[in-house]
């Protein structure tokens, strides 16, 4: 992630490296910061050709996406990616249109934050923020949602008028008949 650095010296002279130990190097557009020292000692006597290897780790960085309602409640699990200095990012397949959170439908209203596409220089938090879903409710006092009297149910028992009328049909049959007989026999 950096050029090599040589010097010449002579057997018995003294050295130091440690001013050409940056904490950070930034390379291809990631930033590495200074972890370890491997081989030989930083500062010391030359007695032999040394080699000192500065190693460095990848800073890592975090895109977090949100889930809130108008209110700022969560309203879905939190996602987090690791992401690395200079990567692309794009929330946007991450954004439903509409999440449903205990029984009710909140649709996408807006974003807050840092915006749901670039560049990773630093951390990222991605807002989603969803409004309730109004739905119309019907109107009670609508003609459509009455229920007429003539259908058959009785409002105040729920029993069906038809056993009533199949009663009194039965009834008229009966009496039709009985005055068929009376006036045969006559």
């Amino acid at each position: 992630i950096a050029d090599q650095v040589f010097e010449k010296k002579q057997n018995g002279d003294a050295y130091d490296t440690t001013s050409q130990k940056p904490s950070e190097i930034t390379f291809e557009g990631k930033v590495y910061i200074w972890s370890a020292v491997e081989g030989d000692a930083e500062t010391g006597t030359m007695d032999a050709d040394k080699t000192i290897t500065y190693v460095y780790t990848l800073i890592g960085q975090a895109l977090t996406i949100n889930y809130v309602d108008a209110a700022g409640n969560v309203i879905a699990d939190q996602v987090v990616e690791k992401k690395q200095n200079g990567d692309t990012y794009d929330t946007t397949a991450q954004k439903p249109s509409e999440i449903t959170f205990e029984g009710k439908v909140y649709i996408w209203s807006a974003v807050e934050g840092d915006a749901e596409t670039g560049t990773m220089d630093a951390d990222k938090t991605v807002t989603y923020v969803y409004q309730l879903k109004v739905t119309a409710s019907p109107d009670p006092t609508s003609p459509q949602n009455e229920v007429p009297a003539s259908v058959g149910v009785s409002p105040q028992t729920g029993d069906q008028q038809s056993n009533i009328i199949i009663l009194l049909v039965a009834l008229v049959s009966l009496l039709s008949l009985a005055i068929s007989r009376k006036s045969s026999s006559l």
